[in-house]
């Protein structure tokens, strides 16, 4: 199943969703809506379900989606890491 904006929206009024997110830095928002992925170093925060190849959706800092995609890595490692794709965008959020 893959997830979709409007999904991702209405899951992430639940607080328990948030641990199947990642949160970016607020300067990558549109780049994210622009379907580029979100690299290592603008992770914020990520939640411990994140998996490889997990469906995530994105959040800025304020827990908005800004897109959905697919996990490269762990949720631990996306915040360890300073380099290379954290998060393969399949959609981004339009403004």
């Amino acid at each position: 199943m893959a997830l979709s904006i409007y999904g991702a929206e209405r899951l992430a009024k639940s607080p328990k969703f948030k641990e199947n997110c990642v949160t970016v830095a607020d300067g990558t928002g549109e780049f994210v809506r622009r379907g580029k992925s979100v690299f290592c170093k603008f992770v914020v925060s990520s939640g411990g379900n994140v998996l490889p190849k997990s469906e995530v959706a994105i959040l800025d800092t304020s827990g908005s989606v800004l897109g959905v995609g697919t996990a490269v890595m762990t949720g631990k490692f996306m915040k360890q890491f300073k380099s290379g794709a954290a998060v393969k965008i399949r959609a981004g959020r339009q403004p």
